[in-house]
């Protein structure tokens, strides 16, 4: 195995976090997942949404179906927040936002060896989703994170 040529800000603190909460993966449920949920892949023509891209499609907890939330949030927080609630309707199980941190962290650690392979550009990309990853859990500090703006906001 060759290690990524690049580290990540604060790389050894959000490694020490995924190890201490890994725990959280026991005996989570397994469903048929799309893999790469975020607005990048929906499509919105007359009124109707659909999803495209499914090439990362398979069984995986239902909560990583969550995990791309960077890309929602930075084109509106109150998309991402609706996205939440209406999974969930408006019942957010208590174990849901520890799940979706560690899978921040599992994010945060890969995203950048992804990136490497396609250039300076994903490299950049990358480094500034992970800043704001670190932002809206305050260096995983926050139960739930900044952009989450609750149940009942619209």
């Amino acid at each position: 195995m060759q290690l990524c040529p690049r580290r990540i800000p604060l790389q050894e603190e959000i490694l020490d976090y995924y190890k201490s909460h890994v725990f959280l993966m026991k005996d989570r449920p397994q469903v048929l997942c799309h893999g790469d949920y975020h607005l990048g892949n929906m499509i919105v023509r007359d009124g109707r949404i659909g999803v495209i891209d499914f090439d990362r499609s398979g069984a995986g907890d239902p909560y990583d179906e969550l995990k791309p939330f960077c890309w929602n949030v930075m084109q509106s927080e109150y998309f991402e927040t609706g996205l939440i609630n209406g999974y969930f309707e408006d019942k957010i199980p208590g174990d849901f936002f520890p799940i979706l941190k560690f899978y921040t962290a599992e994010s945060m650690i890969s995203h950048l060896p992804w990136a490497v392979r396609f250039g300076e550009r994903e490299v950049a990309t990358a480094k500034k989703v992970n800043a704001c990853q670190m932002q809206w859990w305050d260096g995983f500090k926050l139960d739930v994170p900044t952009w989450y703006k609750g149940t009942h906001v619209f």
